[in-house]
């Protein structure tokens, strides 16, 4: 689980990271406490 907020930048370095795991995640859950757009925009 990912918790996140107005942090689009440490939210991809979390996700590279996850995706560079040698297991992979079976689901990732982002939990978003209310950012603004640019949260989304990468």
């Amino acid at each position: 689980m990912i918790s996140t907020y107005n942090n689009p930048a440490g939210l991809r370095m979390c996700l590279l990271g996850m995706m560079s795991q040698t297991v992979l995640p079976d689901q990732m859950i982002i939990a978003d406490d209310g950012s603004n757009q640019a949260g989304y925009e990468f």
